[in-house]
């Protein structure tokens, strides 16, 4: 294992099956082809709920990233797109 994966199983205190909650969803971090931090949110049936959209190249981009989207609560507002102009 590498310096920079080690660094970030122990600030994500990842279960070994990558995941960081045990909850009904599951953020699950992986390294992409650039070798850049990303996440998926996974619903308890497997599927993709949300995903980073980008890569993170350091362990506090990518948790700040994830501590956002676990912040979001049931005041978030929703924008209709097809207001858009």
């Amino acid at each position: 294992m590498t310096k920079r994966k080690s660094a970030l199983k122990r600030a994500l205190k990842i279960q070994p099956d990558g995941t960081k909650t045990a909850g009904k969803i599951k953020f699950y971090v992986y390294a992409d082809v650039n070798s850049e931090y990303r996440w998926r949110l996974v619903a308890k049936n497997n599927s993709v709920i949300a995903d980073s959209g980008e890569g993170y190249k350091n362990v506090a981009d990518i948790l700040s990233a994830i501590e956002l989207v676990m912040d979001t609560d049931r005041a978030t507002v929703i924008v209709d797109k097809q207001n858009f102009s």
